[in-house]
């Protein structure tokens, strides 16, 4: 520990502790993770698979690895050191707000995404190990129970503890791959928009009967976390699948187009929206009025209904790009991106 300077222990138990140190030779907050030696072969196996997963991974949503290490008396892990809190205390004010939400699940599913294209299994995604940063990032840590799989298909037995969190199939089928942790994210997302965890016994949980969904909740949003509760984990969709459809859902519609959804009104911006969009032969204010038309039936194929910005208000200002107007329609949310 001759690196590092302990400034103050942020947690500690039976067999070790964190604690947050400066690292003397840059000067960057870190944090020790310390383990007695002479534990057990289990919690000494659970520190290796933490190593072991942390040094595969390089990610801006993932708790960056820095350095391991032993000395006289412990075997340490360094970690970098966020600024913020964990989900779990954010939580504890009740559910969030729904695209707070929105953007903290993504940020989840774009970690889950990185660890399992590496066969990493988390094992553990509940909200204490999902840590808010003060910028609005979101980074998962805590990969002491994370296994990391031989093969693509590749199918662990081991059973570990039960929470709240964890996938029924441990107990159903005794073995689980890459959509554990899928489920254990479901659990989590149904928590921040509902403000409790689904299931209300050991029976629901293994039959994936969770409890109603709050009414104002987006209806895609509900279709999303029924997906990842699916009891079945072949019938759960991969980190990958829910970024897709998320992004489609509430990312930038076309970004070549500049039009962007933001909850529920389409913006369109730009002074010509639809590249090379040209009829010949007209006066400005009839090439408006023509991509109009044209602007209002593609996004209407899209999902979309009633323009809010007055087409004389466009009009007005054919003259002075600078005061364009963007269009704005009222989205329906019709889609099925499922």
């Amino acid at each position: 520990m001759e690196k590092y300077k302990i400034e103050r222990v942020l947690g500690e138990g039976r067999f070790g502790r964190a604690s947050l140190c400066t690292d003397l030779s840059s000067g960057a907050k870190v944090v020790v993770k310390t383990l007695k030696k002479g534990v057990g072969t289990r919690q000494l196996n659970s520190f290796r698979r933490e190593v072991e997963a942390t040094r595969l991974l390089d990610h801006p949503n993932i708790i960056k690895y820095i350095d391991s290490f032993e000395d006289n008396e412990n075997s340490c892990i360094v970690m970098e050191y966020l600024e913020g809190q964990s989900l779990e205390q954010l939580l504890s004010n009740g559910p969030v707000d729904e695209l707070v939400g929105i953007g903290i699940l993504y940020k989840l599913l774009l970690a889950l995404s990185e660890i399992h294209s590496k066969k990493i299994v988390h094992k553990d995604i509940k909200p204490e190990n999902i840590l808010l940063e003060t910028d609005g990032n979101v980074k998962l840590a805590d990969y002491g129970i994370a296994k990391i799989l031989e093969y693509e298909g590749d199918m662990r037995k081991t059973m570990g503890y039960l929470n709240d969190y964890c996938a029924p199939e441990l107990i159903n089928e005794g073995k689980y791959d890459t959509k554990y942790d899928i489920f254990s994210a479901g659990v989590v997302a149904y928590r921040m928009f509902v403000g409790h965890i689904p299931f209300g016994n050991t029976e629901r949980w293994r039959s994936g009967q969770f409890r109603p969904f709050r009414g104002t909740l987006d209806p895609f949003l509900k279709e999303t976390i029924v997906l990842m509760l699916n009891p079945n984990p072949r019938k759960r969709p991969t980190a990958e699948k829910i970024l897709n459809v998320l992004g489609k859902e509430f990312g930038s519609f076309e970004e070549k187009l500049g039009w962007v959804l933001e909850r529920k009104t389409l913006i369109v911006h730009g002074f010509f929206p639809i590249p090379n969009f040209i009829l010949k032969g007209l006066s400005p204010c009839h090439q408006l009025s023509a991509m109009d038309k044209r602007l209002r039936k593609l996004v209407m194929k899209q999902g979309a209904k009633e323009i809010e910005v007055p087409y004389s208000d466009i009009i007005s200002v054919v003259d002075d790009i600078d005061r364009w107007p963007p269009w704005h329609f009222l989205w329906t949310k019709s889609r099925h991106w499922w």
